[in-house]
């Protein structure tokens, strides 16, 4: 039986019209198992979904508490990391809109 991708996808998106609700719902499903596991500079450290949800909550009441607004733009600069996920998901959950700075990039890419 061949999959009807078109079909699936509907469906997903009617389960989760959100991604932050996706990820809502991957907190609750998972809890403490782990959702990223990264070394930065040292040992490996390892996130649970439960913490990963909570951090994600935390960027969004932090950015609500500064004034951003929806559909206001927030820059991240940081290195690929789980931190940078984080402060993505924490601006997209209050409907605004990532503008990420890649460590790499150059001044003038940057501006």
């Amino acid at each position: 039986m061949e999959l009807d991708h078109k079909k699936a996808f509907q469906k997903f998106i009617s389960d989760d019209p959100h991604l932050t609700l996706m990820i809502k719902k991957r907190v609750a499903e998972y809890g403490d198992k782990v959702v990223a596991r990264q070394r930065p500079g040292g040992p490996w450290e390892s996130m649970t979904w439960t913490t990963f949800g909570e951090r994600i909550d935390l960027v969004s009441k932090a950015l609500l508490e500064w004034g951003v607004a929806e559909k206001e733009m927030v820059g991240i600069f940081s290195q690929n990391r789980v931190e940078w996920c984080i402060a993505d998901l924490g601006i997209l959950g209050i409907r605004g809109v990532s503008v990420p700075i890649y460590a790499t990039n150059s001044k003038e890419e940057a501006e």
